[in-house]
């Protein structure tokens, strides 16, 4: 015997009958078949739904839709309400460099005054005042910033800040007569309302000077 003759594994030749009854094919068959017809058999029928319960799908969907409405709306609120407080930022970005300014340009004002009340109408210093004022007032005006003009008009407390209560009678009820400091809109907003001197009613029961 060789060496690759004592190596090689000796194959079982299996010949004899297979082990255990043998099923026939038509038996087999007709299980299956029976299998099958009691899994159909056993396999409820599909129902359709109720009245009521079709109603329930009905009212659910309607509440889905409305709340998806609701959700919808409010956001589109939301995006509206974002776009005007950008838009208002943007309008009133220099506001308060603007408000820094006011004091300046009182000062102009106050000196300029001074100046028309001193000096000859055509002096080369009051001419440049008037100049330096008229730049500056143009200069703020191109961010939208322009001055109540309050002397004559009723007061309004949103624009006027009342420092005095003239009793005069000159002058008709709650009407500004005098105004001390100057006040401001941005863009229609009061950035500083005008101190001003506003007329008092006439008390008819006061005594004159007569009586």
């Amino acid at each position: 015997m060789t060496h690759n003759e004592m190596t090689r594994p000796e194959i079982q030749r299996d010949t004899g009958p297979p082990e255990g009854p043998v099923v026939p094919s038509a038996q087999l068959a007709g299980a299956e078949s029976r299998a099958e017809a009691e899994t159909i058999k056993a396999t409820p029928p599909c129902q359709e739904p109720s009245i009521g319960g079709l109603a329930d799908l009905l009212a659910e969907r309607d509440d889905l839709v409305r709340r998806l409405q609701r959700v919808s709306a409010d956001y589109v609120n939301y995006q509206k309400r974002i776009l005007r407080d950008i838009e208002q930022v943007r309008e009133f970005a220099n506001e308060d460099l603007i408000k820094a300014l006011l004091p300046v340009l009182d000062d102009i004002d106050r000196a300029l005054g001074a100046a028309e009340a001193t000096l000859p109408p055509r002096d080369p210093l009051l001419l440049g005042l008037q100049l330096v004022r008229d730049k500056a007032v143009a200069a703020l005006r191109q961010f939208g910033l322009e001055a109540i003009d309050s002397l004559s008009k009723p007061f309004d407390p949103d624009r006027h800040c009342a420092v005095e209560v003239d009793t005069s009678g000159e002058s008709p009820p709650n009407t500004v007569v005098r105004e001390t400091r100057k006040g401001y809109v941005l863009k229609s907003r009061t950035i500083r309302p005008a101190m001003v001197v506003v007329s008092a009613a006439v008390n008819a029961n006061k005594p004159t000077a007569t009586d």
